[in-house]
């Protein structure tokens, strides 16, 4: 079994009281920590700061399981018992179902149609393509299908890497020809604690853009443009040692209350669903001597479950 998720809760376990991680004192409260849901003991992990491009992040507190322990294999704070919750609660055989012991949830795109097109729908719109007209949400599916899309985001935000997730939950598009085609999730999930991330994301839209995919991030800012606003993510730089080429995200959201609800959460750290597209590049002076390229990816937001706000910031 591997390592579980990051846990806000914790139990103590002379007297089995529940504590939150907001108000754990590790200098005068019991280190004698458990897992809420099992037995598996648990150690606190202070918050800490690293790099992101040219600035600082700070990684907010956490429990975690202790070396040489395993959460109970049904215990919903692994990743196989965080996905029977999360299929429990959102059961549809149109987005998620179950195979023994693992999962398959369809990654499909998003639009702006309020409806939100079913196939059938859909034939004077997506180029008569069998395999692009199932690759849309379903009508009357969207707020099921997001939310549930919105819970997987928020358990792999709660995971270091998706090596755990990936051995329980596989993901699925279809092809032009109304083939399935299994979707890596190398290749869907971008995250920016990972050196290189944004890069690999860039270069893999370079070749495919014809799925969703999710961006791990930080708010860098909101910025008004003609009919809308760009959401913009904090670059992340080519490589440690490549600091002249960067890759920059932005969204473009019309939402007028959507972007006020952001607008409380600049720094922050987030998590987005969306079909993304590699842009131009634009170059930046800022000397004489120097020039820094901006390798820009753009998306689109239409619905709050898209995002995912998590409480971790810039300095």
């Amino acid at each position: 079994m591997g390592k579980g998720k990051k846990m806000q809760e914790a139990r103590f376990k002379w007297n089995g009281k529940i504590i939150s991680i907001n108000d754990y004192n590790r200098n005068k409260m019991s280190k004698d920590l458990q897992c809420r849901y099992c037995n598996a003991s648990l150690s606190y992990v202070g918050e800490f700061t690293r790099d992101l491009g040219d600035r600082r992040i700070t990684v907010s507190s956490h429990f975690r399981l202790k070396k040489g322990n395993e959460h109970d294999e049904s215990c919903i704070n692994t990743v196989g018992g965080s996905l029977k919750n999360i299929h429990a609660k959102h059961a549809d055989n149109e987005i998620m179902t179950k195979e023994d012991e693992t999962y398959k949830v369809r990654i499909l795109l998003v639009d702006n149609k309020k409806g939100f097109q079913s196939s059938s729908d859909q034939k004077g719109t997506v180029n008569h393509k069998k395999g692009r007209q199932l690759n849309y949400i379903p009508t009357g599916k969207k707020t099921a299908y997001l939310s549930t899309i919105k819970s997987i985001m928020r358990l792999r935000s709660e995971l270091d890497d998706n090596a755990e997730i990936q051995n329980k939950l596989t993901l699925e598009t279809s092809s032009n020809a109304g083939d399935k085609i299994s979707i890596n999730w190398r290749n869907f999930y971008f995250d920016s604690s990972e050196d290189e991330s944004y890069r690999r994301m860039l270069n893999y839209l370079k070749r495919k853009n014809d799925h969703s995919i999710c961006v791990d991030g930080y708010i860098k800012g909101i910025h008004s443009v003609k009919g809308g606003y760009f959401l913009n993510l904090l670059p992340q730089n080519f490589s440690p040692e490549d600091k002249l080429n960067k890759v920059s995200i932005g969204y473009f959201i019309e939402n007028q209350n959507m972007i006020e609800k952001l607008k409380d959460h600049e720094n922050k750290r987030i998590v987005v669903y969306a079909q993304c597209k590699a842009q131009n590049k634009q170059s930046y002076n800022p000397n004489e001597s120097t020039t820094i390229y901006y390798h820009n990816v753009k998306g689109n937001i239409f619905d709050n479950n898209q995002i995912l706000i998590i409480n971790e910031s810039l300095n």
